[in-house]
C-alpha cells in the first residue's frame, strides 16, 4: 500500500520563501506530500472553495498577502463547512504577538503561529516543526 500523501496548501506571495518553505517540507524524512502554492489570498479562497478541489490535509498562511490577506483566508477557514478542522498555520515575518493580536481583533480563532526564519539554514530546518504542528492538529 503506498504511504498517505499530506497535501498541502502554502499561502504565500514571496517566491523565495514558496522555495525554502517547499524545500523545507520536502526534506522531512517519512513525510510523503505534495504541495500547491496560492501566491494571494483570493487565489487561496478560490482554490478551498472551489467545489470540484480535493481539500488540503494542512495550510501554511502568510498573513501580508496581496489581494486578500491572511485575515480573509481565515475567515473562510472558519465559516465554510467543508473545511472544519483543517490544521493551519500561520506562517508570517510578523511577530507571533502582533500576528494573534490581528486575528483575535478579527473575532477568529488563534491558530499557531509561527515566525518565518530569518537565516537560510534556520529557515531548511523548519520542515520537522511544520510536521509537528500538523501533527498535532490533526490529533
Amino acid at each position: 500500500m503506498p504511504p498517505y500523501i499530506t497535501r498541502v496548501l502554502i499561502v504565500e506571495d514571496n517566491p523565495v520563501d514558496v522555495t525554502l518553505l517547499t524545500h523545507a517540507l520536502k526534506s522531512v524524512k517519512g513525510w510523503a506530500l505534495e504541495t500547491v502554492i496560492a501566491r494571494d489570498g483570493e487565489e487561496a479562497i478560490d482554490f478551498l472553495l472551489h467545489p470540484e478541489r480535493e481539500k488540503p490535509d494542512f495550510v501554511i498562511l502568510d498573513m501580508n498577502l496581496p489581494k486578500r490577506d491572511g485575515i480573509d483566508v481565515l475567515r473562510v477557514l472558519h465559516i465554510a463547512d467543508h473545511l472544519y478542522g483543517l490544521p493551519v498555520v500561520v506562517f508570517s515575518s510578523s511577530p507571533p504577538d502582533v500576528v494573534e493580536n490581528k486575528i483575535k481583533k478579527a473575532n477568529l480563532r488563534a491558530t499557531p503561529c509561527l515566525t518565518k526564519p530569518i537565516g537560510l539554514d534556520t529557515f531548511l530546518a523548519i520542515g520537522p516543526t511544520l510536521r509537528q504542528v500538523y501533527e498535532t492538529a490533526r490529533n
